[in-house]
């Protein structure tokens, strides 16, 4: 496993995590999951930019 492989799934870890503990309403999480999941870095970077919890 190389670094990169490392990252992608730390990330899809933690994001997921986050994610569950939010407690949006299951379609937008089970929405969000499934991005991040299937395109780890590109859903990273649009949670990061798209979620509704930024202040």
């Amino acid at each position: 496993m190389n670094l990169l492989s490392a990252a992608i799934i730390i990330n899809a870890i933690l994001l997921t995590t986050i994610i569950i503990l939010e407690r949006k309403r299951p379609e937008k999480t089970i929405a969000w999951l499934l991005l991040i999941v299937i395109f780890p870095p590109l859903g990273l970077i649009l949670y990061l930019n798209y979620s509704p919890t930024k202040n």
